[in-house]
This record gives C-alpha cells, sequence and structure tokens, in this order.
C-alpha cells in the first residue's frame, strides 16, 4: 500500500515538474516582435503556448518553461512565430 501511494506521488510529482527549452541566438528585433517592447505581450505570449516565457538579452534567448506534455507543442508554436517574423 506505502508503495503504491509512493508511486503514485512519484509520477504526480514528474507530472508537475516544468521542463525548460531555450531558444538560443533570436535577434533582439525578433524576440521584442515577439515579447513586446518592454514585454508587454509577454503575458498573452505565455497564454497562448501555456508556458512560462523569459528573456535574456545577453544571450538574445527566449526562454520557455511547461509541463512536459506541454513543452513540445510550445516549441513548435514558437518556431513557427518566429517563422512568421522573419
Amino acid at each position: 500500500m506505502v508503495a503504491l501511494i509512493s508511486h503514485k506521488f512519484t509520477v504526480l510529482v514528474q507530472e508537475a515538474a516544468m521542463t525548460k527549452h531555450v531558444m538560443p541566438n533570436l535577434s533582439q528585433p525578433l524576440i521584442t516582435s515577439l515579447v513586446g517592447k518592454q514585454q508587454c505581450n509577454i503575458g498573452s505570449l505565455e497564454a497562448k503556448l501555456q508556458a512560462s516565457v523569459a528573456v535574456d538579452w545577453r544571450q538574445d534567448a527566449l526562454i520557455v518553461w511547461a509541463l512536459p506534455k506541454d513543452i513540445e507543442a510550445a516549441k513548435e508554436q514558437l518556431n513557427d512565430m518566429c517563422q512568421g517574423h522573419k
């Protein structure tokens, strides 16, 4: 019984853990077009991607955190958005 509860807890924690994806070497104008000037559109971008988004201006990169089940869809959507802005 304890092993079953322990296993279910482990699975639950793994499902709730966020996965990180970094999109490096993006141009600053491209990043600005995605997140908005002064990052004013970052909330709507996060809602579209079902993920948390951060910008690393020093590395010209977007960092995306999402649940493992959502990370691939978020990466595809972000890649499509980047292609649309180029």
